[in-house]
């Protein structure tokens, strides 16, 4: 019986311990007030990239920390206040 359960317990770990990691950057947009579109992307690395009307800004997490703002308190900003 002790001979199973080294095992089946290893055996467990390696199927258990493996993670799914995504570095992808993870996007979305929002419709500002004038019509136009934002896009923003979290690159997973301390940046962050906004695009509107076909222009690209990066942001750093530096930058945020300047402002004072989260990246999540900087998007909601943009989203809100952008396009007017």
């Amino acid at each position: 019986m002790k001979n199973l359960v080294l095992p089946f317990f290893c055996l467990g770990m390696v199927l258990f311990s493996c993670s799914k990691d995504d570095d992808s950057p993870k996007c979305d947009s929002c419709t500002l007030s004038d019509g136009s579109e934002l896009n923003y992307c979290d690159n997973n690395n301390g940046t962050y990239a906004f695009k509107y009307l076909g222009e690209t800004e990066t942001i750093t997490d530096d930058e945020l920390d300047d402002l004072g703002l989260t990246y999540d308190e900087f998007v909601l900003l943009s989203c809100t206040l952008g396009g007017d």
